[in-house]
C-alpha cells in the first residue's frame, strides 16, 4: 500500500505541480528525530572531532575508546608484570571479563549509537506522512517531540551518571558484586583491610569502568526517553487505519526500530558472560550455581526463535501459510517465494502470493497470519474486484488479491556490515532443503 502524503502539506502550482506550503506539517516532514545527537558527551566528541553532526568517525571513537579504557591497562600489566603472571592468580591476558568488556561489549554500545539514529530518525515524518496524527494534535506531538529533546540535551542527567558510577557502579556493584576480591588479581590483591589497587587496577577503577558504566547508564536514560515519548504519543487520538497491511493500523513502522536495539541486548549477554566465566575458571565456581541466569537467558533466546525461526523451519511455515490460505476459503493462483535477503543480523524471505476470494475471506487470512507466533509481514497489497461476467467459473469469488509475505531468519552468525544495498542470497527454494 502506498504511503499518500498529507494532502494539507502539498498544494498545487500554476503549472500544475506540486509544491509544499510552509508550516507545521511541512517542519515534520523535513525533521529528523534522535535519541543520540544530543547532551554535553556528544557536544564533546563534536569539539574534538570524533563525531560529526550525523554520527560520522564511527570507526575513530571506538579505536579511541579501546586506545583509553583497554591499551593503559594491557601496558601498565607489562610494566608491573601482572600480564601473565607476577603474584596474580588471575593476569591480565588471561581475565576474559576486561577482554570482552572493552574489546567487544564497549564497540557495539558505540556500534548501537549509529543503528538506532538511522533506523529512529524517520520516526517523525512517518507519523506525519501516514497521517497518524489529526491536525488538531500536532501541538501535543511537537510538545512530545520537544520534551524528548530537552531530555536528551539535558546536562543535569549526565553529571548524575558521573557521580552514581563512582559512587554506587565502582564503590559498590563493582567491588562487591563482580570483582574477585578474594582472589589475587592483576588488578587487586586482598588483604585483611580490603583489596588493594596495583597500578593497572587504579587505571581500571577510575577511567575504564567509570567510562563504561557511563555510557551504559546514557544508553538506559535514551530507552528511558524513547518509552516516554511513546508513552505521550500514545495519550493521543491517533487516526488509526484498521484495514492497513501492517495489522496494526499504521504503525508497523515502530516495530522495525526494535531491530536497532539488537548491539544493545547482545552487549549486555556479554557483560553477563565475563564475570560468569571468570568465576567458573578462576573461582572454581559450577555453571548449576549460575541456574537462574542461564535459565532467564534460554527463555530469551526461546522467544526470539519463535518470533524468529531457524533456516530448518522455513519451509515448515510457508506450508503453514498455504494451509492457512486454504481454510480461509482462498483460492491460490500463485505462490512464489523470491530471493533471500541477508541483512547483518537477520535475512527476509519474501514471498509474492496471489489469492482469489472475497474481501472477507481475504480479512480472515490475514487475521489468521497475524496470529502466528513467528513474524510475516504483508506488504504490497492491492486488491482489484472481479468482472462476474467474464468469470464463469468460480462465482463466488469477487476479487483478485496479490501481495508480498516476507518472515524473517535469525541468522547464526552476524554478517559484517558493507556499504551500499545488500546482496540477495539464494532461491528460497534452495535454503529450506
Amino acid at each position: 500500500m502506498a504511503i499518500v502524503p498529507h494532502p494539507k502539506a502539498q498544494r498545487p502550482t500554476e503549472r500544475g505541480k506540486t509544491a509544499v506550503d510552509d508550516g507545521p506539517l511541512t517542519r515534520h516532514l523535513q525533521q529528523d528525530f534522535s535519541l543520540v545527537l544530543g547532551g554535553p558527551f556528544y557536544q564533546l566528541l563534536r569539539r574534538t572531532h570524533l563525531s560529526g553532526s550525523a554520527l560520522e568517525q564511527l570507526r575513530g571513537r571506538t579505536l579511541t575508546a579501546v586506545a583509553v579504557t583497554w591499551l593503559p591497562l594491557l601496558l601498565l600489566a607489562l610494566a608491573s608484570g601482572e600480564a601473565l603472571g607476577g603474584k596474580a592468580g588471575l593476569p591480565f591476558l588471561y581475565d576474559v571479563e576486561v577482554h570482552v568488556r572493552f574489546l567487544a561489549a564497549l564497540p557495539l554500545l558505540i556500534v548501537a549509537e549509529l543503528i538506532v539514529h538511522q533506523r529512529m530518525r524517520l520516526v517523525v515524518r512517518r507519523f506525519i506522512e501516514r497521517r497518524l496524527i489529526p491536525d488538531a494534535a500536532l501541538p501535543r506531538f511537537d510538545e512530545a517531540i520537544a520534551a524528548a529533546f530537552r531530555l536528551r540535551n539535558a546536562f543535569a542527567p549526565e553529571l548524575v551518571f558521573v557521580a552514581f558510577v563512582y559512587l554506587v557502579g565502582v564503590m559498590i556493584v563493582w567491588r562487591h558484586g563482580i570483582a574477585l576480591s578474594t582472589t589475587a588479581t592483576w588488578y587487586g590483591m586482598p588483604s585483611p583491610t580490603g583489596m588493594q589497587l596495583t597500578s593497572p587496577g587504579i587505571w581500571y577503577v577510575f577511567v575504564s569502568l567509570p567510562i563504561f558504566q557511563f555510557l551504559l547508564l546514557r544508553w538506559y536514560f535514551r530507552l528511558f526517553i524513547w518509552t516516554r515519548f511513546l508513552w505521550q504519543v500514545s495519550r493521543i487520538n491517533l487516526t488509526l487505519m484498521p484495514t492497513h497491511p501492517d495489522r496494526v493500523g499504521g504503525l508497523g513502522f515502530l516495530a522495525n526500530i526494535a531491530y536497532a536495539f539488537v548491539p544493545l541486548a547482545t552487549a549486555h549477554g556479554i557483560m553477563l558472560a565475563g564475570p560468569v566465566a571468570n568465576r567458573i575458571l578462576y573461582v572454581g565456581a559450577k555453571l548449576p550455581q549460575f541456574k537462574a541466569q542461564v535459565a532467564d537467558l534460554e527463555e530469551r533466546l526461546t522467544s526470539l526463535s519463535e518470533v524468529l525461526p531457524e533456516e530448518k523451519d522455513g519451509a515448515e511455515l510457508l506450508r503453514q501459510m498455504e494451509t492457512t490460505a486454504v481454510q480461509s476459503n482462498l483460492v491460490i493462483k500463485s505462490f512464489k517465494p523470491a530471493p533471500i535477503v541477508t541483512k547483518q543480523i537477520h535475512s527476509e524471505w519474501p514471498i509474492t502470493i496471489e489469492l482469489d476470494g472475497t474481501y472477507h475471506d481475504l480479512a480472515r487470512f490475514f487475521d489468521r497470519i497475524g496470529k502466528f507466533s513467528r513474524i510475516v509481514n504483508i506488504s504490497n497489497l492491492t486488491v482489484k474486484g472481479k468482472d462476474k461476467g467474464k468469470d464463469k467459473v468460480d462465482t463466488r469469488s469477487t476479487i483478485t488479491a496479490s501481495c508480498t509475505a516476507t518472515t524473517f531468519v535469525l541468522l547464526d552468525k552476524p554478517v559484517p556490515a558493507k556499504k551500499g544495498k545488500p546482496e540477495a542470497g539464494k532461491p528460497a527454494a534452495k535454503k529450506v532443503a
